[in-house]
This record gives C-alpha cells, sequence and structure tokens, in this order.
C-alpha cells in the first residue's frame, strides 16, 4: 500500500523528497491523498528511468518501437517492472531483394550482366549494339541502334537487295545466273539452242555430233583414212570385202583361189583362171 500510495502521488505531480513530517510539507495528503512516503530515489515507480532501468512508468526517454525493436517497425511501448515490453510493436515481414545479384530471376528483365536471351535485334527489331541493365533490374535500349544496311552477296544462299534469285552458287544456265539474276533454264533436246546449249538435235544421243548435254562433238567419219572412235579401221574407202566393211569394221578378207567359198564369193575352184566356170575372182560364170 505504502508503494502504491507513493506512486499515486508521483502521477499527481508531488515531489517526494523525505519520509516522515517533511511528507506533509512536500506532499500534502489533501492535495496527494498520501498516507505515508518515503525517499524518492532508488525505486521502480518514481517516473524517472535510473540505473538499471529501461523505463519508469510512461517515460520511456526517446525510446520507440523503430529504436528498440528495428527500422520500419510501428505501434507502441509498454513499461513493465521497468523493463521496455515490446509486444504491441509491429515490423514488417523482410523483403527478399533479388535484384542485383547477377542473376535473371522472375520479374526481372536483366540483372547486371545477365540478359538471358535478349539482344538488342530481339527487343527492337533491326537494331544492333549493347543492351544494359537498369538498378531496377529492367532493360536500357538506349545502347541499340538502327542496323546498316549490309552489301548484297551473291550466293549466300540468301536473296539480298538487288537480287532476283540465289541458289548458293555463282554458277549460270541452272535458273540463277552468277549474279543471281533469274534466268530461261536450257531444256537440252528440244531442238532449240538454248542459252549455254552449243547444240541441240532434238535429243539426248552422243555420237551425232551433239552430245547428250548439248555440246558439240566430233563425229567419226568413215572413209577419211582416220580412225575415229567407234571405229575399227579405215582404209579411205566405204567398199566391203577389202578387209575394212563400209562402216569401218573389220571383216574377214575373202582369199579367191584357196579353194574356200569365203564371204562375198560366189565360188572358189582354187584357181583365179577365167573360163573355168568360176572366174578370176570367184564369181560364178557360164562356160
Amino acid at each position: 500500500m505504502k508503494k502504491l500510495a507513493i506512486a499515486l502521488c508521483v502521477l499527481s505531480g508531488c515531489m517526494l523528497t523525505a519520509c516522515g513530517d517533511e511528507c506533509d510539507k512536500d506532499c500534502a495528503k489533501a492535495d496527494c491523498n498520501c498516507d505515508s512516503c518515503e525517499n524518492k530515489g532508488g525505486y521502480c515507480g518514481n517516473g524517472n528511468i535510473e540505473l538499471g532501468e529501461q523505463c519508469d512508468g510512461v517515460n520511456f526517454a526517446a525510446a520507440t518501437c523503430a529504436t528498440v525493436v528495428g527500422p520500419g517497425c510501428t505501434g507502441y511501448l509498454t513499461c513493465s517492472a521497468c523493463k521496455v515490453d515490446t509486444s504491441h510493436c509491429a515490423c514488417p515481414e523482410p523483403e527478399t531483394k533479388l535484384c542485383g545479384n547477377g542473376k535473371l530471376d522472375a520479374g526481372e528483365q536483366c540483372d547486371k550482366d545477365d540478359f538471358g536471351t535478349a539482344t538488342c535485334e530481339s527487343m527492337k527489331p533491326g537494331t544492333t549494339g549493347k543492351l544494359q541493365c537498369k538498378a531496377d533490374c529492367m532493360l536500357d535500349l538506349t545502347g541499340c541502334a538502327q542496323a546498316e544496311p549490309s552489301d548484297p552477296v551473291c550466293g549466300n544462299g540468301v536473296i539480298d537487295s538487288g537480287e532476283q534469285c540465289d541458289d548458293g552458287n555463282k554458277v549460270n544456265g541452272d535458273g540463277c545466273s552468277a549474279d543471281c539474276q533469274t534466268e530461261e533454264v536450257s531444256q537440252c533436246g528440244n531442238g532449240v539452242i538454248d542459252s549455254g546449249e552449243q547444240c541441240d538435235d532434238g535429243n539426248k544421243v552422243n555420237g551425232d555430233g551433239c552430245s547428250a548435254d548439248c555440246k558439240t562433238e566430233e563425229v567419226p567419219q568413215c572413209g577419211n583414212g582416220v580412225i575415229d572412235s567407234g571405229e575399227q579401221c579405215d582404209d579411205g574407202n566405204k567398199v566391203n570385202g577389202d578387209g575394212c566393211s563400209a562402216d569401218c569394221q573389220t571383216e574377214e578378207v575373202s582369199q579367191c583361189g584357196n579353194g574356200v567359198i569365203d564371204s562375198g564369193e560366189q565360188c572358189d575352184d582354187g584357181n583365179k583362171v577365167n573360163g573355168d566356170g568360176c572366174s578370176a575372182d570367184c564369181k560364178t560364170e557360164e562356160v
């Protein structure tokens, strides 16, 4: 009861400095309703924060939830047995900050040097350059500039500006010329000498002066005394029976007068005498 009375005196503004008779002088019973008093120093509840106390009554000095518990905390402190009670303080949940860890996480367009698959071309078609990453992990496209048009390259398989075609080579006669312009494709064997053809005799046969790919070729000439391709012989004539046939193929030569009727002989009586029924050239004769 004594401490309760003293606490009431303190809360009412009375200053208790001594005990006994001096109580009436410093804290009149009529004003403070004090039954007794004791020295104000050295006890919890006098409203002053003293050695060993964190608070006293409603005196927290400058302490708040934010200074005692942590930044961002709100609410109010209470004092229990001159010790601070933070049970009425509320603090926000700690945030997990991923931006800036150098790894592309959900919700980020980039993180430091990690741009994923993003490039200037993919984010801003028609541009080249280097992407940059902002502090909030969003892309900065200021380093992307309009790409300069490249010179056409005939033969790369891509139809560039100024090209009508590009078949991946620089060869004429295949429908796309060496300078990548469309061209009429020759049709060997149609009887018309098209571009790229030296001749066209209406067929695709070799050995007739115009080859199967419509190129001129040397035709063997039997009887010219020169053994050309396809000839077995050439005796300068086109006569059969002389060992080289009319088509310049070797042949067995008849030997008239040997008693054997060879190819080309009508008879052979073993001599080359006329008037005996078998002439000197082995032809039958009327006797």
